[in-house]
């Protein structure tokens, strides 16, 4: 198991076993592995034959992404390089696994989530978020959404794909085309916030922000965003709406009466606020992170553990 401290530039599929095909997705294919020389489950993502970038180019983004090794950041152990087909070897990531799987899944899973568990979870991501925003550079993850939220076997939350926005470009998205928005800067279209609609847009840490606004509503309403809406239409909505200052109805949430939900929706709409200045950070004093820990998840984490 001490190997698994380190960062392996090239992992070889001699050394990975038992597949099972877990997703695809915009990124590529996703499998569960066993390493045999680890004696572990790992994640393997596959890079997509559609993209365009190189082994080369995917160990640079890696070398940067092995700097965020924290408890809520989902880890990276290295890249995996298949080379059955030597003209045109197959490259990935070989991750750590988390048994839970994505924070989507859960909300398809169960019915309710309890309310100390939603609290939780939206403490470890602004954790998360707030380590990879204090490095230097900061590291933007341009791709926070439910799916990128994973759980692992006690349902601690860790972020994961941060940093893999990028290669998402010359890709599409299950079901859908990608958007010229998406396209430059990867990211999904929902969690997008109003400045991406604009040209020319540079991404901040006030991206991740409004990212993770959209996570809060979603976890709070117990409700995937826009699931109803084609992704045609989706995409012309939003590059409409969005700009002008419109966001998801907060009406029902306003009436929820559970401890400390209505400061989490007040929070969310600083998070989602049409300036990306004007939005609270996942760093310093007043930070997203310091508020989880002082405000409903440290009072109602307890809920969990009691007896």
């Amino acid at each position: 198991m001490a190997a698994c401290n380190e960062f392996y530039e090239e992992i070889s599929r001699d050394s990975i076993k038992d597949f099972k095909f877990i997703s695809q997705g915009a990124f590529g294919t996703i499998f569960r592995a066993r390493h045999q020389d680890w004696g572990i489950d790992v994640a393997l993502k596959i890079l997509s034959r559609s993209t365009s970038f190189t082994q080369k180019e995917l160990l640079s983004e890696a070398r940067a992404m092995d700097k965020a090794r924290f408890l809520y950041v989902v880890r990276l152990y290295g890249i995996f390089v298949d080379k059955l087909h030597l003209e045109s070897p197959r490259v990935g990531l070989v991750m750590e696994y988390m048994e839970n799987g994505s924070l989507s899944d859960l909300m398809k899973q169960v019915d309710f989530i309890p309310w100390a568990l939603r609290f939780r979870i939206l403490y470890h991501v602004a954790l998360g978020m707030n380590f990879l925003h204090s490095l230097s550079p900061p590291l933007l993850h341009l791709d926070l959404k439910l799916g990128n939220i994973l759980l692992d076997a006690v349902l601690d939350a860790k972020v994961a794909d941060f940093g893999l926005s990028k290669f998402k470009r010359g890709t599409f998205r299950s079901g859908s085309q990608a958007s010229v928005e998406e396209e430059e800067y990867g990211g999904t279209l929902e969690y997008l916030p109003p400045e991406a609609f604009a040209n020319p847009y540079k991404p901040t840490p006030g991206t991740d922000v409004y990212s993770y606004a959209i996570v809060m509503w979603s976890l709070l309403s117990g409700e995937e965003l826009y699931s109803n809406i084609p992704a045609g239409a989706l995409r012309s909505l939003l590059k409409i709406h969005i700009p002008k200052g419109e966001r998801p109805s907060t009406e029902n949430l306003e009436k929820i009466d559970v401890l400390k939900v209505q400061d989490v929706v007040r929070l969310m709409k600083r998070c989602w606020h049409s300036d990306k200045v004007q939005r609270p950070s996942f760093r310093g004093n007043e930070s997203l992170a310091n508020w989880s820990l002082s405000g409903p998840a440290g009072q109602l984490n307890f809920l969990l553990y009691k007896k």
